[in-house]
This record gives C-alpha cells, sequence and structure tokens, in this order.
C-alpha cells in the first residue's frame, strides 16, 4: 500500500500486522517519530517492537524497530522507556549503547 492510495486503504491494518493495543509498550498508531508516523504494529519480540510508519518527507511506508527489551524496560505515561527496577537500569542501558 502506498501513501498516495484512498484514505479508507490506508485506515486499514497491513496483512500480517498486529494491533497496538494488543502488544504491551507498543506506541500508539498515530504516534509521531520526527518526520515519521506510525501505522501498526509489524511484530514484535523479546527485545523490541518493528512498527509500519509512514515517512512524511520522502512520502513512502518504512519500518521502524524500537528496542524495548521486555523484562528490562516499561514504557512512562510520556510514553518514553524506563527501566522496569533499579536492577534492571544496568542491562537497560547498556542495551542501548549497544
Amino acid at each position: 500500500m502506498g501513501i498516495d492510495d484512498d484514505a479508507s486503504a490506508a485506515r486499514s491494518p497491513s496483512a500480517g500486522a498486529v494491533a497496538a493495543g494488543n502488544v504491551l509498550n507498543a506506541l500508539p498508531p498515530g504516534y509521531r517519530l520526527q518526520e515519521y508516523s506510525l501505522d501498526d504494529v509489524l511484530g514484535y519480540g523479546g527485545f523490541g517492537v518493528t512498527y509500519l510508519a509512514t515517512d512524511h518527507n520522502l512520502k513512502c511506508n518504512v519500518a521502524i524497530k524500537e528496542y524495548l527489551p521486555a523484562d528490562q524496560a516499561v514504557r512512562d505515561a510520556a510514553f518514553s522507556l524506563q527501566p522496569k527496577s533499579p536492577g534492571a537500569a544496568e542491562i537497560f542501558h547498556w542495551g542501548l549503547r549497544a
């Protein structure tokens, strides 16, 4: 599906996409990251979430992978990731630098 497809097609989830509400700590559809807006969750695992997004500068669809280790981090009210506990902080921050 391209960015110029009709509006009803753009709102329908992609084939194989997972509803963001079904993925713990996933960012909501429509969330903006600079020139990108998140459309769907494509997949998730122990270390992250992959989103289908729209690049508004290039006018195309892209995939964005977010580092989100499920056993080390949680999302706060401002949508930022935080270590789950003081003990998880060292491992979480190490993963951000890796």
